[in-house]
């Protein structure tokens, strides 16, 4: 809570050096820690200039629920309900309209809500991720009028929709890509490192990238471990595409074609 009280009062401090006010009924605090690392006591809220600040177990921010152990459960939890919704509209109007029509409506109520921030909490487990793959494919069950058993392998393709695992390979990829080629913040800059640099014997392919040793789950979920891995993974041919465009057209054919 030390660190708390002195980051607060910078935030003070910045506040009435603005003239500003904290509105603290739109205003929540989060304290993030691993499951069996809470503090003792619990703390239910924090001061900031003699009000109380609650403490949530969970905050949306851009659209996005961020829980305090950082699973993305709750964020999983509340797009697939809305994923849910969607896949009913859909099963309702496959009577009325045809197939292609469908595969569209599926890429604005459904898509979206797949790909949007993938890079944050795509960083879980599978499991956690697999009821979105259950929902997905019920819409594309929905959209070409399947029986529920019928097998969706070949549906993907057919329908050029990647997998829910292949749109978070997908934004990885365009994070990389976007990294190798420095057009990112320069905060990122030291998050990844080519091969050649860190070892004096020349490679084979000189844009391949280290992969970090991490020891904890959580750490190999992060974006430092899975970007390389996703990065070193691609042909040579994608990773010199000279222009962001054409490699997300090549990255898509290439994890489509993985599936196929």
């Amino acid at each position: 809570m030390h660190i708390v009280s002195n980051e607060l009062f910078k935030v003070r401090t910045w506040f009435c050096a603005n003239k500003l006010l904290l509105n603290v009924n739109k205003t929540a605090s989060i304290l993030f820690s691993t499951p069996n690392r809470l503090p003792v006591p619990p703390i239910r809220s924090i001061d900031f200039c003699g009000t109380e600040v609650p403490l949530c177990k969970s905050v949306k921010f851009l659209g996005v629920l961020i829980d305090r152990h950082l699973t993305w459960n709750d964020h999983i939890q509340a797009i697939s309900k809305t994923i849910s919704k969607s896949v009913g509209i859909i099963a309702r109007l496959r009577h009325y309209l045809p197939c292609k029509i469908l595969a569209t409506l599926y890429n604005s109520p459904i898509h979206p809500h797949l790909s949007y921030c993938a890079l944050l909490w795509g960083g879980t487990y599978c499991s956690r991720i697999y009821p979105l793959l259950v929902l997905q494919k019920r819409a594309l069950r929905r959209i070409v009028n399947y029986h529920p058993s019928q097998t969706t392998r070949d549906l993907f393709a057919k329908l050029n929709i990647l997998h829910v695992f292949d749109i978070l390979r997908y934004q990885i990829g365009i994070f990389m890509y976007s990294w190798c080629n420095n057009t990112l913040p320069n905060i990122f800059r030291s998050l990844f490192h080519f091969r050649h640099e860190t070892h004096t014997p020349l490679t084979r392919n000189m844009n391949s990238l280290s992969t970090p040793s991490f020891r904890l789950i959580y750490s190999q979920q992060t974006i430092r471990f899975t970007g390389p891995i996703v990065w070193n993974s691609l042909l040579l041919d994608i990773q010199r595409c000279h222009s962001l465009n054409l490699f997300k057209k090549s990255l898509k054919l290439f994890l489509m074609s993985k599936r196929s």
